[in-house]
Formats: C-alpha cells, structure tokens, sequence
C-alpha cells in the first residue's frame, strides 16, 4: 500500500500556534535563545496568516459539521485503522467512542476545573504562567483575554490552567508544576488520575496509528519512552458577541502529535478543506471525545495527514463553557524521521529528523 500512502494533500502547511519569548526558567536547555528568535519569527507569521484564514466569530454564521465532515470512530472497531487513516488523511478530526476511559474519571476532571476557576481571581494568580522562575514554562494559569497559547492582536476570551510532565531532557515533574494549595490533596489526586488515563489511551492509540501509518509499532513506541503532554484547563465565560477577529481561543493549529479534546457542549470550530468552511464540531464527553492530528504527525507523514485550524468560542450560550484538551508529544529529545512508509523517489522526505524541542517546540515557546 505503499504508493496509497504516499499520495499528497494539496493544501498550504499552516503553521503551529505558539508564543512569544519568556523568561529564563526550570529546565532551560543549551540553545534556548537562539529557539526564542525563531519563535518570535515564527509568531508573526503565523499572526500574519492567521488573520488571512477568515474565520468568523459568529458562530450563527458556522454550519454544523456533519457525520461525513467529521466522522465517529469506533476504538473497538476491527477496521477502526482503515477509518482512522481516511480520517487523518481526509479531515484531520475525529470523533472518539467507546474510548476506554471511566466516564466518572471525564466528569471528576470537568469537576475539577470548575473548582479551579471558581477560586478568588488571586488564588488563581498566585499561579500565573511564566512569573515564578522555578516553574516550568508553559505551565500555570490565564487570566481571561490573554495573549498567549496562542498569540493574536486580540486576547483569548478564555481562562486557563496548564499542567505538564516531561521526564526527559528537563525532567519536568508534576511536583514541579505549580497547584492550588487551597484546593487540597484530593483535587491534585482527580487531576492526575483525569492525566494518567488520557495518557493510556494515547498509548492504546499509539499501537492503531502505527497500523494505520503502515509502522511497525515498537519503531513508533520508541520515540514515546517518555512523553511529553500537556494538560490545559479551559474556562469560556458566557459572552453575547464576540467583536471580529476575537474568539475564545483564537484560529491556530496544535504542535502535537495528536490532541484529545473533552467537551461537553459544542464550540470547537474547525476547518473542512473538503468543505472550504468552517465547520462546528458537536460535544458529546464523556461518550465521546474528538482528536486530531497535530503538526508533529503532519511531518512525520510528509504532509500526507492533515494538522487542520481550529479555534473555539463561546457566544450562543448564557453558561460558561468548560473544556480540557489533553496534547500528546514524543519524547521532548528524540529525533524522529518522516516515517518511510510515506516516502518514495518520486515523494522524498520533506524533513529532517526532528526532536519536539528543535521543530514545534520552538513554535510553543520552549
């Protein structure tokens, strides 16, 4: 099937979100100034070109996806890698079911959150992200219309907490991450348990994808020894319109390679090049959750898997939103190679081999 895999998506690469420059902090490695030069570049061209994408604020204006749009995956599916292939290759999102992980651990997670951002705006920022030296970057809290994760001229219409792990290079450990002292030993335990099991069913993904990418599975495993993932915390206050150019999380793609998205209601929005629109992707946790392929399997697959843009809003409802994506990273340090599954003479490899931190590293400001 190797000449089926290799057949190319004509679509322009987006570029991944990231931020801009910080401060000196835990775990820097050697080189790290020179990375936030690239990131300042790679910033404003992806604000540039994400201005360019025209995506609309209202969300009356943005059809609903359907079936064919974004398709429903069965993990306990027997052809559940043929589907999750036509997926990635087709539209870049999925719909997860019969996922594996405890509904109760999915709702002791959105518990969770709502606790969080119910605290005093103090305690919360007593936890700001990237004020303490000695906290990981990229880790801690958003207070709403921030400029961050990702950057854009306007501010995200959105809170957020981040929580990290990286046993490798910087060996970023949870108990290096900044908690809520006031919240307890028992909203530290949920949080971690909500982590532990969207870290298993990444791995039990892990083995489809390499089914799907035609890769033998412990080649694939070998860049996953020690994952780096992120976990993030969305609050979206309920607002009545968005002014242009503002959304609740603003139009980027992840520098993942995969991300699982819980959402209860709907408010992800993302893009259908099928379509040429902009499409709203239903809710639907804990049944059901949507993933989607990030940056980094964009270019292990030679531009053959979409990494599709994305942005989230808030403004029909008159509740607060709440969501929490979980993103999925190999090993910070490990080079990886376009797989050779989708590399022929006709399609050589459009990459190098690339570790997270020297490729989208650098576009998430690490």
């Amino acid at each position: 099937m190797r000449s089926a895999m290799v057949r190319g998506v004509a679509q322009r690469r987006p570029m991944a979100a990231g931020v801009g420059p910080k401060k000196v902090a835990f775990g820097q490695r050697r080189g790290v100034v020179k990375a936030s030069e690239q990131g300042v570049v790679k910033e404003k061209q992806l604000q540039d070109e994400a201005h360019s994408w025209g995506a609309p604020s209202d969300e009356l204006l943005i059809r609903e996806a359907t079936e064919e749009d974004v398709p429903t995956l069965d993990l306990d599916s027997p052809t559940f890698s043929e589907d999750l292939r036509d997926a990635c290759v087709r539209v870049g999102f999925y719909v997860l079911k019969n996922h594996g992980v405890s509904h109760q651990v999915i709702a002791d997670g959105f518990k969770a959150s709502e606790e969080f951002f119910q605290q005093p705006s103090a305690a919360k920022l007593a936890l700001a992200m990237d004020e303490a030296p000695e906290q990981p970057g990229g880790t801690g809290f958003l207070p709403v219309n921030n400029f961050k994760l990702p950057k854009r001229v306007k501010g995200n219409l959105t809170e957020c907490f981040v929580l990290k792990r990286e046993h490798g290079p910087r060996n970023v450990t949870l108990d290096s991450n900044p908690w809520p002292a006031d919240l307890g030993p028992g909203w530290r335990a949920r949080v971690e348990r909500y982590a532990e099991e969207m870290e298993r069913l990444c791995f039990r993904l892990l083995e489809k994808y390499a089914e799907a990418l035609e890769v033998p599975v412990d080649e694939l495993k070998r860049g996953f020894e020690s994952p780096l993932w992120r976990l993030r915390f969305n609050h979206y206050p309920a607002v009545k319109a968005y002014e242009a150019h503002q959304y609740g999380i603003s139009p980027h793609v992840d520098t993942t390679l995969f991300t699982i998205l819980a959402q209860r209601e709907p408010g992800l929005v993302v893009h259908s090049a099928e379509r040429r629109a902009w499409l709203r992707v239903a809710g639907g946790a804990p049944a059901r959750l949507v993933v989607n392929t990030g940056e980094i399997l964009r270019n292990l697959t030679n531009d053959t898997w979409l990494s599709t843009r994305h942005y989230a809003l808030n403004a029909t409802s008159q509740r607060p939103r709440y969501s929490i994506p979980f993103f999925f990273c190999p090993t910070a340090d490990y080079k990886m190679p376009v797989f050779s599954s989708f590399v022929t003479d006709e399609c050589p490899a459009k990459y190098p081999p690339t570790s997270y931190l020297d490729g989208q590293g650098i576009a998430q400001g690490e």
